[in-house]
């Protein structure tokens, strides 16, 4: 059976500066300072695996013509507004006593008359 040279069994004294056998403490200190790395550099990589990507939406306008021959465009499709986009509602509908009324239905029941809808005051040129 074979045993480990004697000089692999010696560490460098840090306050005397000569060597002498290495003791337990002397021989687990640089596998400490390698596992203290792995700890930090895990940690630092879940962390940014769990940061939430975030997206904004820019806030967008539409313009809508009221007009003799109806609404140009023809509407929003679902899905596209959000909370932070605007809709301006232009009456050029030039005919004698022509008015309008914008009526929305946000919760999509098929009625104007939902908490969630609604509706403006008559629109006249």
């Amino acid at each position: 059976m074979q045993t480990a040279s004697p000089m692999a069994r010696m560490a460098r004294c840090e306050s005397t500066g000569r060597r002498e056998p290495a003791g337990h403490v002397e021989a687990i200190a640089p596998l400490r300072r390698g596992v203290r790395g792995v700890r930090v550099l895990t940690v630092a990589v879940s962390l940014l695996l769990l940061a939430v990507p975030a997206s904004a939406h820019d806030t967008k306008e539409y313009t809508m013509l009221l007009k003799e021959d109806g609404v140009t465009p023809d509407g929003v499709p679902p899905g596209v507004l959000v909370s932070t986009d605007s809709l301006f509602f232009y009456n050029l509908d030039s005919r004698e006593e022509a008015i309008h009324r914008i009526l929305i239905d946000a919760d999509g029941d098929g009625g104007f008359e939902g908490v969630d809808d609604m509706a403006t005051a008559w629109l006249s040129p």
